[in-house]
């Protein structure tokens, strides 16, 4: 009974707000869970390897002609998540084709696509969250308490050089 209970917490619909101040909605429940796995799960990693690396993470976002559910964008990663459930993707082969078409369009314009079906992301948010985080700290291995230290002291360093400081 207590997993039927939190998969219905994490189902319910989430605003997401972003680093920018923006604020976006999640449109199914499945959509629901991830973006609040992947809050639980950003929360724990910021801490460790993902703070002061901005990550912005936004639901339901025009690229081009396409909606997708969420853009996740770090440094020079865009990274595309869809949150595939059973009733409107690869259901038909049409749905498939238009999936795939997508993918490469997307694919075109410099994104990289994550696809989770509903199944995955029901069965364990936290997991399909998980792999979304690794992918983007693989592409910068160099984040480390030091890098986070040294960001930080490079900011305090460029405010104490200012001319017109309190």
């Amino acid at each position: 009974m207590k997993a039927d209970a939190l998969r219905e917490w994490l189902s319910t619909p989430v605003e997401i707000r972003s680093f920018d101040g923006s604020r976006t909605r999640t449109e199914s429940p499945i959509e629901a869970m991830f973006a609040s796995a992947m809050d639980l799960s950003t929360s724990r990693a910021r801490v460790k390897r993902l703070n002061p690396l901005e990550v912005s993470i936004k639901a339901q976002q025009q690229i081009g002609r396409y909606r997708v559910d969420f853009l996740i964008v770090r440094r020079t990663i865009k990274l595309v998540v869809e949150c595939d459930g059973h009733e409107f993707h690869e259901r038909t082969k049409e749905q498939a084709v238009t999936d795939k078409a997508r993918d490469r369009y997307l694919t075109k314009e410099g994104y990289r696509v994550f696809r989770f079906t509903g199944s995955e992301i029901w069965a364990n948010p936290f997991a399909a969250a998980q792999e979304v985080i690794d992918y983007l700290l693989v592409d910068y291995p160099e984040d480390s308490q030091r890098e986070v230290a040294a960001h930080y002291l490079a900011k305090l360093e460029a405010i104490c050089a200012q001319p017109n400081r309190p």
